[in-house]
């Protein structure tokens, strides 16, 4: 894969979501008033308000710059990735709020324990929410990837050239491997009773491909369709794939015009 190309689901807020954050990350410090904000003489809502202002700006840089440095040069943007970052912006967060409260409060003075206060208040208060939405977007990631039927109960798929004495082919979802273009017949190559079983049907693959579009089958190049469920091994990088299926000797290469969708299901499987 080229490392441009990252396909791993990101957690990206919009502008509107970091300025929400930051208030009430103001708010939160003018109701509490933690690590001695209550000693603090002056105006104590425009006090909380550069806290606020503090954090906008680190997280908007991050959201907007570092994350997509990041992601540009990291060839699998995985869930620790995400964890990681997030405990690296609520590090800068403490860094720059400490910096901020120290130029305001105390003149330049370095304090360690108003340092491990802040740091102990924002990660405390930050990364089980930060964390958790990750997840929840993480999961809608997941979910958004793989297709379902329409019909929770269908599980079987049915292949069939259409005309009326033609024998339809009925195959549980599970134990379809793939189908191939051969010419004006497509091979259906499945499982039964744990056997292989192949059988040539008079249609074309892209009206198999019409006819499965509701289920988690896909179509990795203009001769193939495959379950990615069957899949035993991947080779290759975004220049092209081959692919090993299970319970079968065969190859199948993935056309580059479906290698970006491809490298998105795999990702959602874990396989590459």
């Amino acid at each position: 894969m080229n490392r441009g190309e990252n396909i791993y689901p990101v957690v990206k807020h919009n502008n509107s979501s970091v300025l929400v954050i930051s208030i009430f990350i103001a708010v939160f410090l003018y109701i509490l008033m933690p690590f001695g904000m209550d000693r603090y003489d002056g105006n104590r809502i425009l006090f909380s308000l550069g806290f606020g202002l503090c954090s906008f700006i680190v997280l908007f840089f991050f959201n907007n710059v570092i994350k997509n440095k990041i992601i540009s040069k990291t060839r699998r943007w995985m869930v620790y990735s995400e964890l990681f970052y997030i405990v690296s912006l609520l590090a800068a967060v403490t860094i720059f709020n400490y910096i901020y409260v120290s130029c305001v409060m105390f003149k330049f003075k370095f304090s360690l324990i108003i340092l491990l206060k802040m740091t102990y208040y924002t990660f405390s208060f930050g990364i089980i929410p930060s964390t958790i939405l990750f997840f929840v977007k993480y999961n809608k990631y997941l979910s958004s990837r793989i297709p379902i039927s329409k019909d929770k109960e269908e599980t079987f798929i049915e292949i069939s050239s259409g005309l009326s004495n033609a024998k339809k082919v009925k195959i549980p979802i599970n134990e379809f491997i793939y189908a191939e273009s051969q010419r004006n017949n497509v091979i259906v190559y499945y499982l039964h009773d744990g056997e292989l079983v192949s059988k040539s049907i008079r249609i074309t693959i892209t009206k198999v491909a019409e006819n499965i579009k509701s289920t988690r089958l896909f179509r990795c190049h203009k001769s193939f369709i495959i379950n990615p469920t069957m899949i035993e091994s991947v080779k290759g990088n975004s220049n092209g794939y081959k692919i090993k299926m299970k319970n079968i000797n065969t190859q199948i290469v993935v056309s580059r015009n479906y290698v970006k969708e491809f490298v998105k299901i795999m990702s959602v499987y874990g396989i590459i």
